[in-house]
């Protein structure tokens, strides 16, 4: 069973992740009119990272309710194991909220430079780019993890940052292809890797709070979306209408993407594309957060490059060679097809599935670093792992108060009643 949903979760983030980077391309696309009447292309990075969130938070709704009814199903068989689902203590219940906010401010961040670095490079280029992310996560995770990185895990991010750098160089030297400019190909670049940082940040933290702070998966993709859409809402698009820009006087005006969604009805279409691909990618890597690592998760991220970038190439020479969705062959195309293959070779070195003649090597995924595979520690709110989150809180503390100065056991069991969730 717990192979079965780890290949479902790897499939959903190879398809999901692929489909979301060209939904949003798309969407950068398509022309419809303002409030003015004025034709207007939709190139509103702000507009498709709430998209994204609102599609978790609808994800992470769904999905509580979901378990909440299971657990009030197995209510009538175990209520002790069920009660801390359906009457979470409030202590609890804000210790995760509270918690959560970090790795969504970090989340706001790193989708809005995604989604702006996409208008300047093209979607396979992206893709690869985003696999900096894996480097990133790999400091983090010795620096806040703990995590141990032998020498074969170093050869992979190797492979993976000179992959990335020829496809920069290869993007680079056909800037023309997309925006003409080579400072716009430069700066989407920068904002696409810049973006990876703060992911990297994000799923390290996401890790420490699943399996450190015992919080439940589906708790982190709930607040992960709600969190950022009041962020969005209530700082972010406040500010960007204050600040003058050309956008009718303002850096964002949220009345022309209104005026934009009704009238046209591909942007509306494809937006709630946006919202339905991005709740799904953000719950497929989380839960691979869960079931394997932060590291695991960046590495299956980068795996869609292949998709999109063939995806490109059958749109300009079979569809439409003029569309901002395809990608052209050209003689620096072969550049990044060996950045493509080398950041392919490096997730499978790292992963272990490739033994190097020397140095320590592992013979499965996660073999060199124990904690990358951790399935059966995956804290969710169904009422079985529930229950055993409980347990293993209780003999944690029941240890702490008994090396106080009072011991005792009615102490211990005070301790964990009003804890326990």
């Amino acid at each position: 069973m717990a192979t079965m949903a780890a290949v479902a979760i790897m499939l959903s983030i190879l398809v999901n992740g692929a489909a979301n980077t060209l939904v949003v391309k798309a969407l950068y696309s398509i022309w419809s009119t303002d409030a003015r009447g004025n034709p207007m292309q939709f190139r509103r990075p702000w507009d498709a990272t709430l998209a994204k969130f609102i599609g978790i938070a609808v994800a992470g709704l769904l999905g509580k309710a979901l378990l909440h009814a299971v657990a009030s199903l197995r209510l009538r068989n175990d209520s002790a194991a069920c009660s801390g689902i359906l009457k979470p203590s409030k202590r609890s219940h804000l210790r995760t909220v509270a918690l959560a906010a970090a790795p969504a401010f970090l989340n706001v961040l790193s989708t809005g430079c995604l989604c702006a670095g996409l208008m300047y490079v093209p979607a396979s280029v992206s893709l690869i780019l985003r696999s900096s992310g894996i480097i990133f996560t790999a400091v983090f995770s010795m620096t806040f993890l703990g995590k141990e990185m032998p020498a074969f895990k170093w050869v992979g991010v190797g492979c993976c940052l000179i992959g990335i750098t020829l496809a920069s160089l290869a993007n680079i030297s056909t800037a023309t292809v997309f925006e003409g400019s080579l400072t716009q190909s430069i700066t989407g670049m920068a904002l696409v890797v810049t973006s990876q940082l703060f992911k990297a940040l994000q799923v390290v933290i996401e890790e420490i709070l699943i399996k450190k702070a015992k919080l439940p998966t589906i708790d982190i993709i709930l607040w992960g979306g709600i969190w950022p859409l009041l962020i969005m809402l209530s700082v972010v698009y406040p500010v960007m209408y204050a600040f003058p820009g050309a956008d009718h006087g303002h850096m964002h005006d949220p009345m022309s993407s209104v005026a934009m969604f009704s009238n046209s009805l591909e942007v509306s279409t494809l937006f709630l594309g946006a919202c339905f691909t991005g709740g799904a990618i953000t719950v497929s890597l989380t839960y691979a957060t869960a079931f394997l690592s932060a590291m695991w998760r960046m590495l299956l991220e980068a795996g869609g490059t292949f998709l999109v970038w063939l995806f490109g190439l059958v749109v300009h020479y079979l569809v439409d060679s003029g569309s901002e969705l395809g990608e052209a062959w050209s003689t620096w195309s072969y550049l990044e097809l060996l950045g493509f293959l080398l950041v392919l070779l490096g997730q499978f070195i790292y992963g272990g599935f490739l033994q190097l003649p020397c140095g320590r090597t592992a013979s499965r995924a996660g073999a060199g670093d124990p904690s990358d595979l951790e399935a059966a520690k995956v804290t969710t709110a169904e009422p079985s792992s529930q229950n055993s989150r409980r347990e293993e809180g209780r003999l944690e503390e029941a240890a702490e108060l008994e090396r106080g100065a009072r011991g005792g056991d009615q102490a211990s069991s005070g301790a964990v009643s009003g804890d326990a969730c």
